[in-house]
């Protein structure tokens, strides 16, 4: 029969104490481990449901961001015509933007708007996805304010945000970014609200939770298949 205890044992020795964003040691809450953590936030996690959102190419003329020195430029992968002139050093142009390389993106998005907000050293998966994606979608100078005017009198940084309870300050954050989203209005409104709605706590957290914890189910079930089938061949050569 298979011992369970020992395939426990070999298990946690041979997996990380965090998988696929699940911390182990605290049940996936990484808060509540003495006040630390040993889990930061995830750049490609948090770009793939930005990338949805975003979409490709578009160039609707009454979205101002598609325009860069007073031409029709477009957007594609959420980056902006602006944003893309600014990157080459040069007038970013029509078939700049339609042959704008998803690799190229990813490292605008990176350096603009998750490296610009260190959010790589924030622990809760959720609030950096909802910060990073406030910056995409609003600007980095914006999403600064709208996390800096929701942290109780501290100035932005990656360790104040980790200071304050996750849920709470999301919360605020998401609140403050529905406030503006109110106050511009116009054609867009619903559309921002829309994605804004999609951005939920817990949800990518979640995830993460489940397919760690999947993972480690597998593999104890592969486990105890090994040991059961080395104890069958045991028992039938003692047998003979």
């Amino acid at each position: 029969m298979a011992d369970f205890n020992y395939i426990h044992k070999k298990t946690t020795e041979l997996l990380p104490n965090r998988f696929y964003g699940f911390c182990f040691s605290c049940n996936g809450n990484c808060h509540s481990c003495t006040g630390k953590s040993n889990y930061s936030a995830d750049f490609g996690q948090a770009q793939s449901n930005v990338a949805i959102s975003e979409g490709g190419y578009q160039a609707n003329p009454k979205d101002t961001g598609n325009y860069t020195g007073g031409v029709l430029v477009g957007t594609n992968y959420g980056i902006s015509a602006p944003v893309l002139t600014t990157y080459l050093g040069r007038q970013a142009t029509v078939s700049d933007m339609q042959n704008l390389s998803y690799s190229t993106a990813l490292a605008i998005y990176k350096r603009n708007y998750w490296d610009n907000l260190d959010l790589d050293n924030v622990n809760n998966q959720d609030l950096a996805y909802l910060i990073y994606d406030t910056s995409v979608n609003m600007g980095s100078g914006f999403a600064k304010q709208a996390v800096t005017g929701n942290l109780n009198g501290l100035s932005y940084s990656s360790a104040n945000i980790n200071s304050q309870d996750a849920t709470t300050l999301f919360n605020a954050v998401k609140q403050t970014r529905y406030d503006r989203y109110v106050a511009i209005g116009g054609g867009f409104l619903q559309s921002w609200l829309n994605r804004l709605n999609g951005i939920t706590m817990g949800a990518i957290t979640y995830a993460k939770k489940n397919k760690g914890i999947a993972v480690v189910i597998i593999v104890i079930t592969l486990g105890v298949i090994t040991a059961t089938v080395f104890g069958v061949r045991f028992l039938i050569k003692k047998n003979k």
